[in-house]
């Protein structure tokens, strides 16, 4: 037996019950640039990134907090479902290889309301 195995508290594959439990995000800026269908280091991206951010406070909070009505009042309906689709894992993810980084996708319904797409 190997001494790491011996000084072992715990089976393998269980972990602490006071763990705090983690959360996969995306960055607010991946998601509105998903849902307007343009890059992340655009204009349109950063004003409404800031637009957000100064409604609602800071981005964990839209991320992770606000309430979906809340939300609703003032967010584009991609943007909100791209923030709901996230905190819910709805996600598909492919994997990298070789150093090729690999690529979050948000499932998004087609587009709806896409007025902000013109920035």
């Amino acid at each position: 037996m190997h001494r790491v195995e011996e000084l072992a508290d715990r089976a393998a594959g269980d972990g602490p019950e006071q763990r705090i439990p983690y959360r996969c995000l995306v960055p607010l800026e991946e998601i509105i640039a998903q849902a307007l269908g343009i890059g992340p280091n655009t204009k349109g991206v950063a004003r409404e990134y800031e637009r957000l951010i100064t409604r609602y406070g800071n981005e964990f909070r839209i991320l992770l907090d606000l309430p979906e009505e809340d939300l609703q009042r003032e967010t584009p309906s991609r943007i909100l479902q791209g923030i709901m689709k996230v905190r819910s894992g709805d996600l598909k993810i492919e994997p990298g290889y070789d150093g090729v980084y690999g690529k979050v996708r948000i499932p998004l319904d087609a587009k709806e309301d896409n007025q902000l797409g013109l920035f």
